[in-house]
């Protein structure tokens, strides 16, 4: 789910039109399997947003907002747009292998037809829509080729079996056509040849270096 390392969102109860994006990994290194809120505030009528992992501080402890400016935590980096306002909060949670295409579309339809969902809420129903969609297909990719490698193999090992089979019958051909009677004679004389080197050359052999100057 998500982007295939963390999951973001908006809290259901935002009142502001902010929402944030499907984010990147900047530095694999640093990540952790921490769930992270990005919650909001306002001091002076500044709106300011503070990171909490696992309910614990971060680093990033009451940061002035500007819309579209990257939230860097933990190897994770996010963009929140739009307007939030104080009260409004944010999540990143691990991603899991759980993503059904159908319930992620179902989520943003619903959305989109509630009349009651403000502009960030829409806008992240469209996000998140958009972002489990092109997990799915990424997925349906990988699946497609690993298929396709395995359908490759398979032909390979066929071509293989064919070759076989060919030899084989190209064999069997062979045996069937064969005149045994002239094989057996070709055998025997062949055999009669090669007796008849060995005798020669065992005789060599006993020859004493007194043979060879006689």
């Amino acid at each position: 789910s998500g982007n295939g390392v963390f999951v973001s969102g908006a809290a259901a109860g935002n009142a502001g039109t902010g929402w944030i994006d499907a984010g990147t990994v900047s530095n694999p290194g640093e990540l952790t399997s921490a769930s992270y809120s990005i919650e909001f505030g306002e001091v002076d009528g500044v709106v300011n947003y503070t990171v909490l992992a696992d309910g614990q501080p971060t680093a990033l402890e009451g940061v002035p907002y500007r819309a579209g400016a990257a939230i860097t935590v933990d190897g994770m980096s996010l963009h929140i747009k739009g307007a939030p306002v104080a009260g409004d909060r944010f999540t990143v949670t691990p991603s899991t292998p759980d993503l059904d295409a159908f319930e992620a579309l179902d989520r943003a339809i619903a959305t989109l037809k509630d009349p009651n969902a403000n502009a960030g809420q829409v806008s992240q129903a469209v996000n998140s829509g958009l972002r489990d969609l092109d997990s799915v297909m990424g997925h349906l990719q990988a699946a497609r080729a690993e298929t396709g490698a395995v359908l490759t193999r398979l032909d390979s090992i066929d071509g293989r079996n064919q070759d076989r089979a060919l030899w084989a019958k190209s064999v069997q051909a062979d045996a069937e056509d064969l005149d045994m009677v002239q094989a057996v004679s070709t055998f025997q004389n062949q055999q009669t040849g090669y007796q008849a080197a060995l005798q020669s050359y065992a005789m060599v052999q006993r020859l004493s270096l007194f043979d060879y100057v006689k």
